[in-house]
C-alpha cells in the first residue's frame, strides 16, 4: 500500500515497471490504461447495522452516527468519501484516520468502528463470518483503477503477465460479488 503519487513517481524513475492506482491525474511521462471498476462497501464487525442482513445494500444515511475509520485528508480516497458524505448530509460521529486499508480491515473486527473499503479488498468476507459487508447504494461509490507505465517503454513480460493475471482475478472477484448480490436480492417478481 502506498499513495498513488508516490507509486507513479517510482514508475517515472524506473523503480517499478508499472503501478495500479485509482484513476485520476497521471504524472508526465506516464501513460494509463483502464484496469477495472470496483464499488465501495461499508464494512464492520458482526454487530454492524443489526437490522440489516449481511450483504444487504445500504444508502449513505446508514452511516450517520457511525464511528468511521477513514484515510487521512491527503489520501484521494478521503476526498471522495468527504464529498460523498457532504453531498448526502451524513454526520459521522467520530473519525479515526488510518491510511493502510488492510490494517483498517483488521481494525473493525470486534469493535464498533466501521469503514468504507473497495469490495475487492473485502472479498474474503463474503461469507460474513468475521465482518459484515454492505454495498453502498442510492447512490453508491465506484472507483476506476488504472495501470500506469512509462510512456516511452513497453511493459516487461513479467509486468504484462502480472497485469493480465490481476485483471482476470479482479473480474473473478467482482463476479463473485455479483453472484452474492443476486442471492441477497431476488429478481423482481420472485416470491
Amino acid at each position: 500500500e502506498e499513495y498513488s503519487f508516490s507509486l507513479m513517481r517510482r514508475v517515472v524513475v524506473g523503480e517499478l515497471d508499472c503501478a495500479i492506482v485509482p484513476a485520476g491525474e497521471v504524472l508526465s511521462g506516464l501513460t494509463a490504461a483502464y484496469l477495472a471498476t470496483d464499488r465501495e462497501v461499508l464494512v464492520g464487525g458482526l454487530g454492524l447495522l443489526p437490522g440489516s442482513p449481511h450483504l444487504s445494500p445500504v444508502g449513505p444515511r446508514a452511516l450517520s452516527g457511525a464511528k468511521l475509520i477513514m484515510p487521512s485528508p491527503r489520501n484521494v480516497r478521503r476526498r471522495w468519501l468527504d464529498t460523498y458524505f457532504d453531498a448526502h448530509n451524513v454526520e459521522i460521529a467520530d473519525v479515526l484516520e488510518m491510511d493502510a486499508m488492510l490494517a483498517t480491515l483488521q481494525s473493525v473486527v470486534g469493535t464498533d468502528w466501521c469503514a468504507v473499503l473497495p469490495s475487492v479488498l473485502c472479498h474474503a468476507d463474503l461469507a460474513g463470518t468475521e465482518r459484515k459487508l454492505h454495498p453502498l447504494e442510492g447512490p453508491g461509490i465506484s472507483t476506476d483503477y488504472i495501470v500506469v507505465q512509462k510512456a516511452d517503454k513497453a511493459l516487461t513480460r513479467a509486468a504484462d503477465l502480472l497485469v493480465t493475471d490481476l485483471r482476470n482475478e479482479i473480474a473473478r472477484v467482482l463476479e463473485d460479488w455479483a453472484e452474492a448480490a443476486r442471492a441477497v436480492t431476488p429478481p423482481s417478481g420472485a416470491a
